[in-house]
């Protein structure tokens, strides 16, 4: 309000646009019904937003359809950027889906990979064989003079190796052969 108890011409206009609150358009409604002044400056810009409105210079026109197909032709025929098609696959609409998709393979997919892996390994491991039984082999052909390996590991340091009291047949697993019997020969 000015001075004298009137409304600007800012005022007015926001209150025909509906801009104001509700307590001040009602204020303002009020203000109006007793004022003479107020009344007259409303509808000076009430006839001026009627006559722009109005105007043909001012209306809305239409797009030639000429200029529509050759804008909607360049619209289709452009090609997103790599940054564009990045920014795509990153939309909730796709990521999300993605997202849960990698979650459930990693919580389901780990654990049976590493069964079928543990699986596997049961399947083609060697049985019985341990670095104990290993070792004993090498010893074995160490010692046997027949063997293609005595001659290059049984030499250490340029010395020919001693021959070393280990068994042939571990202990353990000769209690395991199968008993022979002498007199079936």
């Amino acid at each position: 309000m000015t001075d004298n108890n009137h409304y600007t011409p800012d005022e007015l206009v926001d209150y025909l646009h509906g801009e104001v609150s509700p307590g001040r358009d009602a204020a303002i409604f009020a203000h109006l019904a007793r004022c003479a002044a107020c009344r007259e400056e409303r509808d000076l810009e009430l006839a001026l937003v009627t006559a722009l409105r109005d105007e043909p210079r001012f209306a809305e026109r239409e797009m030639p359809a000429v200029i529509r197909a050759r804008v909607w032709e360049a619209v289709r025929n452009e090609r997103p950027s790599p940054l564009a098609r990045l920014a795509g696959l990153l939309r909730p609409a796709f990521a999300l889906p993605t997202a849960a998709a990698i979650v459930l393979a990693a919580y389901f997919g780990i654990p049976a990979a590493q069964s079928s892996r543990l699986a596997y390994d049961a399947a083609h491991a060697t049985p019985g064989w341990s670095a104990a039984a290993l070792l004993d082999e090498h010893a074995a052909e160490v010692q046997n003079p027949l063997s293609d390996r005595a001659g290059s590991f049984a030499r250490f340091g340029g010395r020919p190796a001693q021959a070393s009291a280990v068994p042939l047949v571990d202990t353990a697993d000769a209690a395991m052969l199968p008993a022979t019997d002498a007199s079936a020969e």
